[in-house]
């Protein structure tokens, strides 16, 4: 059997094990239901099953997707798109009453005042009753308005349709974006609108209804124009709040209203963008719009206000950001990066959506494309929070196909799009309908997220719904961190669960020392605990975890980490010429110490990087006119000027290697060798000579006191008995006309 196939059964067998292990009690199974657990969908899986919502027959687009949850019951959900299947702009929906595992499609809503319908969103109150916010105008001319067809029955029909703002002479009402408190306090029931009026410039308004049947007049929000982009939120005491995007600062704003969005107060920065709007690559016409929502639940993060928005990052593309405001709104966290692809990749993310579920838990889904190095295919997907924006999921990919915005284009009419050529950006003749329109929809309750997109799979644009569990992450790895190196044979190997979901979960760890897992992968079972403890001998090993829950589904791997274990301290180095050896005498003070590399004498495979120590000194002990210098990455080192050897005097060094672990080899013997200076004995005059001139100077200088030779003294002391005298003209005579020699005196 090869060894691929035999670490395949491993798998299969060590899972196998899990659920004995997990069956053993079955008193210990809690009962959950179709809701809780989507069984339709297997976590350790890439992605989820992707269902297209929209069943026209034609190629025309569908884009602009909002979807809202039943707070009564969470396996009704409804989804509402922009459809443009009769030739011009009208509203999709679809709904579900099994949590997303199947979704009929409705068609589209109708009984409204004008010929055309666009920008759709969709907010359900407590009591279950769905509202489909809308813009209606006529094709030409410039009737238009805001209204809001109800549903009383889960989205299975709509009826009464409520009227908000009606114009029929102007001004134009756009992007209008709704929010619906459900916080069953005295405010429950309320519904927020919030749109950009467009006049000689644009306005943030609200209109709000407390009945859920009439609306107020429309209330200025933003302070200055230039605005685009509003998006509601409630807070869990009622208070309203409104985010923006404003061209005029380039920035993300917000106002708060206290009082049901009857007053508003002064507008505040969210946070700064250097990216306002623009078509990206591909000709998507993406914007920092902020996607708001709010922590009602009673949780340990009640009361937060949770902002994401794209903005340009260092490498000139789109990243998606996280701001966080723990006090209704007043001020702002520093932005946190949402997206956990590689920094400056050349990816852009974009169009992002918000939602909070009824336990407090964040998520964020977003078009992204990373998946593709020319930053063109784009794939939709989602990360979570359950620490109230602390930290993030890893990212998980939700569309299982990824889509070509040139197939978005390429099945348009001219009234809609130019055909597509692949070398030249898109050019649509009408801009307003937009190219896979500007934003998607997202809603969350307990263990699901539910998330409906534009998808271009069949070559045109359609409407896609997934559903996420919120559980059964792959585990967090805590301990050790990746890279380490360390000579502690005896390994921690530690992990957190990033669900609140996940709180009886089991565990398969894996290690090899085979970074791709291929050969020599070992398996160790951990019920419950989120830690486990292996003696491994020397070697670098890769590691990473799975885990179980009680029904036996697995999590997707985590990530891979690697630890370096290296126990064996290195050799001794050993001292090499040039370097002064044993009982040398050398002239330089500034000497090149020189030892043999030692990285190698360990195995290849355990052999951590070594560094070396030396140390020179005026005494075998090391104390006297100590210098040293550690971390020294090769094999040789020349003394530095600023630590020149006093001459004339006996110098010791050793040398010392420590490897990456912390393993020390101990130093070795130390090196005894003499440093003399630079000069000739007998050389009275340093002319570098010894000569008839250097003699008839030191017989001056011995019996008549005249000219004292060039310093040292030392250099005419011919006998080394440190006095001056006839033995020294003696010597010196020998020296120059016999050819003898002369020691060097220290």
């Amino acid at each position: 059997m090869p060894k691929s196939d035999r670490a395949t059964l491993m798998v299969v067998l060590v899972s196998l094990l899990v659920l004995l292990t997990l069956f053993a009690d079955p008193g210990s199974v809690v009962a959950q239901t179709a809701m809780d657990i989507p069984m339709w969908f297997d976590v350790a899986d890439t992605t989820p099953p992707n269902i297209k919502l929209n069943h026209d027959a034609t190629t025309q687009l569908q884009n602009e997707e909002q979807v809202a949850v039943d707070p009564t019951n969470p396996d009704n959900m409804v989804a509402v798109w922009r459809d443009f299947r009769l030739g011009y702009r009208q509203i999709g929906w679809g709904y579900t009453h099994d949590g997303g595992t199947t979704w009929i499609e409705g068609g589209l809503i109708g009984n409204l005042p004008y010929d055309w319908a666009s920008d759709p969103a969709i907010v359900a109150n407590s009591a279950g009753r769905f509202y489909t916010v809308l813009l209606s105008f006529e094709s030409v001319g410039p009737a238009n308005g805001i209204f809001f067809p109800v549903s009383f029955d889960s989205g299975n029909t709509w009826g009464t349709v409520l009227t908000g703002v009606d114009t029929p002479s102007g001004p134009f009402e756009d992007k209008e974006m709704i929010a619906c408190d459900q916080t069953h306090g005295p405010t429950d029931g309320s519904v927020y609108v919030a749109w950009t009026r467009f006049t000689d410039t644009t306005a943030i308004h609200c209109i709000r209804s407390t009945d859920g049947f009439s609306f107020s007049t429309p209330r200025p929000v933003s302070d200055k124009g230039n605005v685009q982009w509003p998006t509601p939120a409630v807070g869990n005491d009622g208070r309203v709040v409104i985010a923006w995007l404003s061209f005029a600062r380039s920035a993300i704003l917000c106002d708060i209203s206290t009082n049901q969005g009857f007053t508003w107060g002064t507008d505040r920065v969210v946070a700064p963008t250097s990216f306002l709007a623009e078509n990206i690559n591909g000709g998507i016409l993406a914007f920092a719009y902020p996607a708001l929502t709010a922590d009602i639940t009673d949780g340990p993060y009640d009361g937060r206000f949770y902002c994401a928005f794209p903005d340009r990052a260092a490498d000139g593309f789109l990243d998606l950001y996280m701001t966080v405001s723990a006090d209704s709104g007043k001020t702002w966290s520093p932005r946190q990066r949402l997206n956990d692809d590689p920094v400056g990749n050349g990816a852009d993310q974009f169009h992002p959506w918000i939602s909070v579920n009824p336990d407090g838990v964040v998520s964020v889904a977003f078009y992204d494309r990373r998946l593709d190095p020319s930053n063109l295919l784009f794939d939709l997907w989602i990360t979570h929070s359950f620490d109230g924006g602390q930290t993030w999921t890893p990212n998980q990919r939700v569309s299982n196909v990824s889509s070509n915005p040139f197939n978005a284009a390429s099945a348009k009419s001219s009234p809609q799009i130019t055909p597509y050529d692949n070398r030249t950006p898109i050019t649509l003749l009408n801009p307003n309908a937009g190219l896979i329109g500007e934003y998607i929809g997202l809603t969350s309750t307990r263990l699901r997220a539910t998330v409906v997109f534009t998808d271009t799979r069949d070559f045109n644009q359609d409407v896609y719904a997934a559903n996420m569990p919120l559980r059964l992450f792959p585990p967090k790895l805590l301990g050790p961190a990746s890279g380490i190196i360390t000579n502690d044979p005896s390994v921690t190997f530690s992990w957190s669960d990033w669900s609140t979901y996940d709180s009886s979960l089991n565990y398969v760890l894996e290690y090899s020392t085979d970074p791709l897992f291929a050969t020599g992968v070992t398996f160790r079972t951990v019920p419950i605990s989120h830690s486990y403890t292996e003696v491994l001998p020397d070697g670098q090993y890769s590691w990473r975890l799975r885990a179980f829950d009680n029904f036996g589904d697995s999590s997707a791997l985590s990530p891979v980490r690697t630890i370096w274990i290296d126990a064996t301290p290195p050799a001794v180095p050993t001292p090499i010429p040039p370097s002064p050896l044993a009982n040398d005498t050398i002239t330089t003070t500034t000497p090149t110490f020189a030892w043999t590399a030692v990285s190698l004498a360990k195995s290849p495979d355990a052999a951590t990087p070594v560094t070396y120590e030396l140390q020179v000194a005026a005494d075998p002990g090391f104390t006297t006119g100590l210098r040293s210098f550690s971390g020294l990455g090769t094999t040789s080192f020349p003394l530095p000027l600023a630590n020149q050897l006093v001459t004339n005097q006996f110098w010791y060094w050793h040398i010392k290697a420590t490897d990456g672990a912390g393993n020390s080899s101990g130093f070795g013997s130390a090196i005894k060798f003499y440093v003399q200076p630079a000069y000739i004995m007998g050389d009275f005059n340093g002319d570098q000579t010894v000569d008839v001139f250097d003699i008839i100077s030191l017989i001056d200088f011995v019996f008549s006191g005249g000219t004292p030779p060039i310093p040292p003294e030392g250099r005419v002391d011919m006998n080394c008995d440190s006095v001056f005298d006839v033995f020294d003209v003696i010597k010196m005579i020998n020296v120059v006309f016999e050819g003898g020699s002369a020691p060097f005196c220290p």
